[in-house]
């Protein structure tokens, strides 16, 4: 038998931006309204606040990048994907904190012996869809919250409901992983890739332009376009383009990014955030402006992606030993942080400099969140990933130099 070897390949820098992610939605679930006076400091602190919500789409782009570069490798190294491989690897990383939450969701409230008459519709309407990764359809079709939806029910069970919240980006991405390992199984790194990809970013703009006309039209809240996998899909693609470009040419950035030329990128990556802060709508406020903003978003996220990949500057500071340790176990992070700012957040007091209070619920719930996080990562995370190696196809000693690029080892959340 030929002696095997399994090399990996880690980007540490990676970690940091998912710490910046998870960051951005924490302080936008914790700001205050959107101040009517908006140049002032705590006007300009509370908007930032509230564009926020973009870190999901930088967590899309991430996870649009891994999961193709995961695929293009193996396919360049074996010349075929395993699609029952990939699919086992995304659900030990997944399903096990996933299905945890919702069995806790499910379990409690049969605990507290709750009226069947609500806890029916609340298992039909809502845990359900949510078990088979298509809850984001459910809420967003309905043009409401997830919170509105149970309260409709007479299920306002705050404690349960907070958990379910942040699901529904869970399911735009389990939805993306059931289709694009076929695509680029089909046709890889090939020039077509790039046509896919193009138009799926065109069918996004487009599909969010539809929604909000419809969500304008029939006066329903911005869960119609907040919620739908479609509106999100350029996100994922922008990604997935980046991935492509670094995988058929290793290097090819450096040189553009190099010394002040990355300032400039970085620069302009902020000016993003600098007009959408000072001039543009929030999110909620039903303006056309989001529909092409959301794709600047992506695109602003992509170029910090590629700074974090090949500028150096960028690349330290997102490899720092503390963005990485806290980027390790965003996912669980994510997952559990709406909830533990509706509860923790009851035990926190409030002062009265409103600046200071925020910033004190929202250090205090990260750093919460942060220690529940590492606790689920001790307990159950790394011991499901430490499976994964089963599912990791491996290259053999005597296989050509060809077949030797190394594994990338880096989970989408």
């Amino acid at each position: 038998m030929r002696a095997q070897q399994e090399s990996h390949q880690y980007w540490p820098a990676l970690d940091g931006l998912r710490a910046l992610a998870f960051t951005l939605v924490l302080v936008h679930h914790t700001s205050p309204p959107d101040p009517m006076i908006r140049h002032s400091l705590e006007g300009i602190l509370i908007r930032l606040g509230s564009w926020g919500w973009t870190g999901v789409d930088l967590f899309f782009v991430l996870s649009g990048f891994l999961i193709s570069y995961l695929l293009l490798q193996e396919q360049g190294t074996f010349g075929t994907i395993s699609i029952k491989n990939f699919y086992a690897r995304r659900i030990l990383r997944i399903w096990p904190v996933y299905f945890t939450l919702l069995a806790g969701c499910a379990i409690v409230p049969l605990l507290y012996h709750a009226p069947s008459k609500l806890y029916d519709p609340y298992l039909r309407n809502i845990l359900v869809p949510y078990a088979l990764f298509f809850g984001n359809f459910i809420v967003g079709s309905c043009g409401t919250s997830i919170t509105d939806m149970c309260n409709a029910i007479g299920f306002n069970w705050v404690f349960l409901v907070t958990l379910l919240v942040p699901l529904w980006s869970l399911c735009v991405e389990e939805q993306f992983y059931m289709v694009w390992p076929w695509v680029l199984k089909a046709i890889g790194a090939k020039r077509m890739i790039w046509s896919a990809a193009a138009g799926l970013i065109c069918l996004s703009l487009a599909a969010r332009l539809a929604v909000y006309f419809n969500a304008v039209h029939t006066h329903q809240g911005s869960e119609l376009y907040r919620y739908n996998t479609l509106c999100h899909i350029d996100a994922l693609m922008f990604g997935a383009v980046l991935a492509v470009a670094e995988y058929r040419y290793p290097g090819w950035a450096k040189p553009l990014v190099r010394g002040w030329r990355g300032a400039v990128v970085l620069l302009a990556v902020l000016s993003v955030w600098a007009v959408a802060v000072m001039f543009v709508p929030g999110f909620f406020a039903r303006d056309i402006s989001i529909v092409p903003f959301t794709t600047l978003f992506a695109a602003a996220y992509a170029a910090l992606l590629l700074l974090a990949l090949n500028w150096e500057p960028c690349r330290k500071f997102f490899s720092n030993a503390v963005l990485t340790s806290i980027g390790k176990v965003t996912y669980t992070m994510y997952i559990i942080h709406f909830f533990m700012i509706a509860w923790f957040g009851n035990f926190i007091p409030n002062v009265p400099d409103p600046r200071l209070n925020w910033f004190l619920h929202a250090a205090t719930t990260f750093v919460a969140t942060l220690c529940v996080a590492k606790v689920s990562w001790f307990v159950l995370e790394s011991r499901m990933l430490a499976l994964r190696k089963y599912f990791n196809r491996r290259v053999a000693r005597s296989d050509s130099a060809a077949h030797a690029q190394p594994e990338l080892v880096a989970s989408s959340r």
